[in-house]
């Protein structure tokens, strides 16, 4: 898949819908326009023409895809991203995955607020690059364990570790 001839794609119907929803406005407008070519309503002029081009515009446009293609584009770059190696991967995408490895793993929503704020801190401050601190499966992008996160159960509390 082309991603930049979709992202091309996804532009175009976007700068469309803009063209759309100024035409949708001027015909909505109280304006009673009157075509009649001898008023010299400056007013009515600019609107007459401006819808005019507007159409043309909106015309020579591809047609619009369904909302559902943009979700499946996105959701196919999403999953084109996270096949990337841990240390690659933005900071957001570390913790949408620190996220969902986190509300799968721990139960305790309280839990997993802390968790997941203490994961944060380390990720903005990329003390959670290595191996050895979270294992990362680039081929099923999931987390499958998070080495530095360990459970005390006699407080029954989690806690991260980081030499």
């Amino acid at each position: 898949m082309n991603f930049s001839i979709e992202i091309d794609n996804l532009r175009t119907q976007f700068k469309k819908q803009r063209f759309i929803n100024e035409r949708d406005y001027l015909k909505n407008q109280d304006h009673t326009i009157e075509i009649n070519e001898d008023d010299e309503d400056e007013e009515d002029n600019w609107i007459l023409d401006r819808l005019q081009g507007l159409d043309k515009i909106i015309n020579n446009f591809s047609p619009l895809k369904k909302q559902d293609s943009y979700k499946s584009t996105i959701d196919q770059y999403s999953q084109f991203i996270f096949k990337k190696k841990w240390h690659l991967l933005p900071e957001y995408h570390k913790m949408e995955k620190i996220e969902e490895y986190i509300n799968k793993t721990i139960e305790n929503t309280d839990h997993q607020k802390k968790i997941i704020n203490e994961f944060k801190t380390l990720i903005f401050e990329k003390k959670l690059n290595g191996k050895k601190y979270i294992i990362y499966d680039e081929s099923i992008p999931e987390i499958t364990s998070i080495p530095a996160l360990n459970y005390n159960k006699d407080t029954g509390k989690y806690t991260i570790k980081i030499k």
